[in-house]
């Protein structure tokens, strides 16, 4: 949220944004214009009225960390007896609060302590597959194109067997896709287990499977009324979601801007924005487009840039500060040279000019541009932080302390459980585990009946002597850990520090080597987050935990106040600010990005005007990020890049940005 000068409140059009009840509403809300601000007022001004009980508003957004800003901004203006009553939450956290209350009347083989499989644990599901099938990697299909294809199928709602035909598939992807498919759902299935796409596609399912959920006077009869922020980045089955929810009642508000829609390759639809006044009739739109955050010349340039896509509503952004220093554009001889001025630059201005490390960006297209600016920042000495990469919750040692925490609340989690059983080792190898996988199987979906088999594991075919008493043992431990969850009086902390002590993982890091202790210090801080989430959260116990963190994203994890630079893709920008921001790599080909030729949907576009329009509307992203200057570099030479003629050509987007300094007019024309 960008900031206002002193004393500020509403300008006219967040007024009348904040006040329209009357239609379906369409806040086109520009960069750095207020749109939190207008939402969580909007969320106490139906409150003020007694529009609707607290618990009968619903507010969605993309991240934990812009709902948790919601949360705070609404908990300012109204007592905190009625702001802790709101659903507010992302899309995927409403879904899965729904389905723990209501999917065990669904007909369908899952039970409400489901657990959320990442994308890592999905992968880890289509391997296996692909181990017990080699014919499916025989027809040019890999376990993570594999897992792309799926995953796309459910955000664009195709029906199993339609791939080929919705895709565009070869015959050989179509039949190995067609094969596979069904394969993960019924292994998730079998472990009680939802990925990231099932949460909104059966939630979908049940809220159009109970006929309580519209009133008959069409008004929601789960929620009165239903805002949704950042609307831009909403896929096919979200726009459903809403379409249910609201029903004919209008009782709707949707916030976000078209310029900043930038996940089409992950099936977010730029229409469901542009055509929502077609969706719901009797719309009212607004326009914010006084922007709070930029200078005038960062704002102008940035405009100039997204003003030459076609597929946009229109608006002008004005901004309400200075004109600034104009855009400034840098070119070296090689990506090397380029990182290592960029990080000298960033210094200087911290030591000589007083800006924090961490209200200094660097952004960049591919994550691959990282590892020059890293290796530059360790040379120059400037503290930095890669965001976006490796996140805390997917090191091992985390992971396997998770597969632990999913077993206690779902014993049918069977890749938690063969994650587990061995870490750390305690003598159950391949063979071993592969005979309980199979015992497993035959035991079928009763958690009870999981339990009973690991905790008589002697009787097991195939485990040698050692490998059943260890997985005894580990039963038995799995065993006590539920009871204590079961009992309700233990917290999400109790249970993990049980579990870390009981499974030997602290006695097997306690060696002294340094990267054992690193490990150590993030399990210890990893406790401390459920000891928190315990403080905030009395009684939601391990499930509720496992449900915070599962939904978590990597910007959700980024502190904005750390004293290190950040390193961010452009994507991962989104949704932040800094004073200074530094955009790498304005090279053709890398920005806007080349694909490759007959990418399907379920990847990257082809290179259409769509693809170039959604890349210049990323640069938009990464341009108004910045709030006083806005410094652009390219390179004549990128490892990686350009390689086959050892000259970068400057992006054709530099060509569209007014204002700028430092470009040679011949690259002008040569883009």
């Amino acid at each position: 949220m960008a900031d206002h000068p002193a004393g500020f409140e509403l300008n006219p059009e967040q007024e009348e944004a904040v006040r329209y009840l009357s239609s379906p509403l369409l806040v086109l809300a520009g960069a750095g214009s207020g749109k939190t601000r207008v939402v969580a007022h909007k969320i106490a001004h139906l409150l003020e009225i007694s529009y609707a009980p607290p618990w009968k508003i619903l507010a969605m957004t993309f991240t934990r960390k812009a709902a948790r800003e919601m949360k705070e901004r609404v908990g300012s203006m109204v007592p905190p007896e009625v702001s802790s009553r709101l659903r507010m939450g992302t899309f995927h956290s409403v879904c899965a609060w729904l389905l723990r209350r209501e999917i065990g009347s669904m007909g369908l083989p899952f039970d409400g302590s489901f657990v959320i499989y990442d994308r890592d644990d999905s992968l880890a599901v289509m391997k296996r597959l692909f181990r017990q099938d080699p014919g499916l990697e025989k027809a040019g299909l890999s376990p993570d194109s594999a897992l792309r294809i799926v995953s796309s199928c459910k955000s664009r709602m195709i029906e199993e067997g339609r791939e080929q035909e919705a895709l565009g598939l070869s015959d050989n992807i179509a039949e190995a896709i067609e094969k596979a498919r069904p394969a993960y759902r019924k292994r998730l299935e079998r472990s009680n287990a939802l990925d990231f796409d099932d949460i909104l596609t059966v939630a979908l399912r049940l809220i159009r499977q109970n006929h309580d959920t519209n009133g008959a006077d069409g008004r929601p009869r789960l929620f009165s009324y239903v805002l949704v922020d950042e609307y831009q980045d909403t896929n096919r089955v979200q726009h459903l979601l809403l379409t249910e929810l609201v029903g004919s009642s209008g009782a709707v508000c949707v916030v976000g801007d078209d310029d900043q829609s930038i996940y089409g390759w992950r099936g977010a639809r730029v229409a469901n924005l542009l055509d929502f006044p077609g969706d719901f009739p009797g719309t009212r739109i607004v326009r914010l487009e006084r922007n709070y955050r930029s200078t005038g010349n960062i704002l102008r340039a940035a405009s100039s840039l997204v003003s030459v896509n076609v597929g946009r509503h229109g608006k002008v952004l004005r901004t309400q500060r200075e004109e600034g220093v104009p855009v400034e554009v840098r070119r070296f001889a090689t990506s090397s040279e380029e990182a290592s001025w960029i990080v000298r630059t960033a210094r200087d201005l911290s030591e000589w000019h007083g800006v924090p490390l961490g209200r200094i960006a660097v952004l960049f297209r591919t994550n691959a541009q990282s590892r020059e600016l890293e290796t530059a920042a360790r040379l120059e000495g400037v503290p930095c932080e890669v965001v976006g990469t490796v996140r805390f919750f997917d090191r091992m040692e985390i992971r396997d302390l998770i597969a632990y925490q999913r077993l206690v609340a779902n014993p049918r989690d069977l890749q938690s459980l063969l994650r587990a059983v061995n870490r750390p080792s305690r003598g159950v190898g391949e063979k071993s585990r592969a005979a309980l996988a199979g015992a497993l199987e035959s035991a079928g979906d009763d958690a009870a009946g999981i339990m009973d088999l690991l905790t008589g594991a002697g009787g097991v075919a195939g485990l040698s002597t050692r490998a059943s008493r260890s997985l005894e043992s580990f039963g038995a431990l799995i065993a006590r850990a539920r009871e204590l969850e079961n009992g309700g009086e233990a917290g999400a902390e109790e249970i993990s520090r049980f579990l870390l002590e009981g499974s030997g993982m602290r006695e097997s890091l306690t060696t002294g080597v340094p990267e054992d202790e690193a490990r150590l210090m993030n399990l210890e801080e990893y406790l401390s987050m459920a000891a928190r989430y315990d403080s905030e959260s009395p009684g939601s116990g391990l499930s509720g935990f496992l449900q915070e963190i599962s939904l978590l994203t990597s910007v959700d994890e980024y502190d904005s106040a750390t004293d290190r630079m950040p390193l961010m893709t452009l994507h991962c920008s989104k949704g932040l600010e800094f004073d200074i921001v530094f955009i790498s790599g304005l090279e053709e080909g890398l920005l806007p990005l080349e694909r490759p030729r007959g990418a399907t949907a379920a990847g990257a576009g082809g290179g259409t005007c769509a693809d170039t329009e959604e890349e210049r509307r990323l640069l938009y992203v990464g341009m108004t990020r910045a709030r006083d200057r806005l410094i652009l570099t390219l390179a004549f030479n990128r490892r990686g890049y350009g390689a086959r003629s050892g000259y970068g050509r400057p992006s054709r987007f530099l060509s569209e940005i007014a204002g700028v300094t430092g470009i040679p007019e011949r690259d002008r024309q040569s883009t």
